[in-house]
This record gives structure tokens, C-alpha cells and sequence, in this order.
């Protein structure tokens, strides 16, 4: 990726018009680390971001999160952002924040998302794991962050808040991969969680469009919507189904 890649502004969400790959995110995280130009706080707000509901906050919940000031988590994310930006030569000069996720001003401060291709690297590079649930990888005080996160992402996208509902509505508040049901598993405390999977990602879009919740939403459990994502586009719900059950069949 040698020529310049811009910036585009669609609905309101800032995000580079081509998005690096796994590999190539892969790539260049692997190069800043074994040069010494990524630190621990740079490592620690890609894991916070991960973790999060939709792998969305601003930079003031990531800084509660890692315990860090949010002008210092701003700077950081920036500078991260900069230099795969100079190692992926895309030829930005601004806007780093953009190398790493797409953006969208809110009430409640600018909102990062990370982008599904990041997301896919850092599970390869092993920074990052899905084997655990999402709790298990933040302490107590990270998850009631994570709960604030979830619930903004859902005031911000209004457009998307009934197709989201009407999507769980349907479909029920179960895993369509893995049918886990987060309250048969873990009590009260799982009542109602699901994260809902775009069957298209919202970065292929190109720009405002009709959702059917029906057929364009998918609600998916945290691991399996991660393993959606580990394939650029993303597996489809049957295919991933079928990959588990021959997983399921050779342990037998």
C-alpha cells in the first residue's frame, strides 16, 4: 500500500477510504514492536478497545480502563496511529486516529471503533485473546466502563437502535453460531447480553443505507462474532457453523 490513502467522511463517521488488512496491520505492529516504537500504554489501549462492547469507546472510558489521563490515551492512540501510517506508507497527514478505527463525535465525548482488520491482528499477533469471555480480560471496574460503552454506542447509532432491537426481537437474545444464551449460562447477570453482528460490514456500505434487521443484522456471542471477522469479508453465520461442527466431530 504505497499511494495515499484519505480520509472520508460517511454519515458523520470519519475512517480511512481503504482500510489496511489483517497482514499488513499485522505486519506493522510486528515491526514498531520489535524496533521499540510501541509502548505499553500504546499495547494497553489496543487491548481496552478490543474488549469493548463493539470494540467502541471514547478515549476518556479507555483511560479509566488502563488507569491512564485522556489527553495522554489521545496522544498515544495518535502517535501509534502515525507511525503504522509511515510504516504502511498510506501518505496521511493528519487525522492518525483514523489508521486505527473509524470515528464519530456523540454527547458523550468522540467515539473510536475499532476496525475489524486491527481486531484480527491483534488476535494473531496473540495480544489480544477470545478464548476467555469478555469479563474475564478486564478487571471489575473495566467491566462497569465496558457497560457504559455498550449502552452510548446505542444512544449514538439512533438510526440503528430500532433495526438493532427489532434484530433481537426476532432472532432472540442466543448466539445464531453457537446458540449460547449468556442467561442459561451465567444466571441474571447474562440476561439479555449479545452483541449483533452486521452480515455486511458497515465500512463496506459506503455510506447511510436501509438496514433489515432481518437480513442484514445477525445476533452473535463475543467469540463467535471475533471468528466472524477472522476472514476478510467476513465468514458467513452457516460456515462458521459448519467449521465448529467439524471441530466438534474430530474431538470425538
Amino acid at each position: 500500500m504505497t499511494s495515499v490513502t484519505s480520509v472520508v467522511n460517511r454519515s458523520d463517521t470519519w475512517m480511512l477510504r481503504e482500510v489496511p488488512t489483517c497482514d499488513q496491520y499485522a505486519d506493522a505492529l510486528r515491526q514498531l514492536d520489535l524496533g521499540g516504537r510501541i509502548n505499553q500504554r500504546q499495547r494497553d489501549i489496543l487491548a481496552a478497545l478490543f474488549y469493548t462492547q463493539d470494540r467502541t469507546a471514547s478515549a476518556t472510558e479507555l483511560g479509566q480502563v488502563i488507569g491512564c489521563e485522556m489527553p495522554k490515551v489521545n496522544n498515544a492512540y495518535g502517535v501509534l496511529g502515525h507511525r503504522i501510517s509511515d510504516v504502511l506508507g498510506l501518505g496521511l497527514t493528519g487525522h492518525w486516529w483514523t489508521v486505527l478505527s473509524a470515528g464519530y463525535q456523540s454527547t458523550e465525548g468522540f467515539m473510536w471503533e475499532m476496525y475489524p482488520t486491527l481486531a484480527d491482528a491483534l488476535l494473531q499477533l496473540g495480544w489480544v485473546t477470545t478464548l476467555d469471555t469478555e469479563t474475564d480480560a478486564l478487571t471489575d471496574e473495566s467491566v462497569y466502563v465496558e457497560g457504559e460503552v455498550r449502552q452510548r454506542v446505542v444512544d449514538v447509532y439512533e438510526r440503528n437502535l430500532a433495526a438493532r432491537q427489532a434484530c433481537i426481537d426476532h432472532y432472540g437474545p442466543t448466539c445464531r453460531v453457537c446458540e449460547v444464551d449468556f442467561s442459561q449460562r451465567y444466571g441474571p447477570i447474562g440476561e439479555g447480553y449479545i452483541q449483533v453482528h452486521h452480515l455486511t460490514p458497515i465500512s463496506q456500505q459506503g455510506g447511510a443505507h436501509i438496514v433489515d434487521p432481518i437480513r442484514d443484522l445477525s445476533p452473535v456471542c463475543p467469540n463467535c462474532h471475533a471468528m466472524l471477522h477472522r476472514h476478510d469479508p467476513p465468514y458467513t453465520i452457516d460456515e462458521l457453523r459448519e467449521m465448529m461442527a467439524i471441530a466438534q466431530d474430530g474431538a470425538k
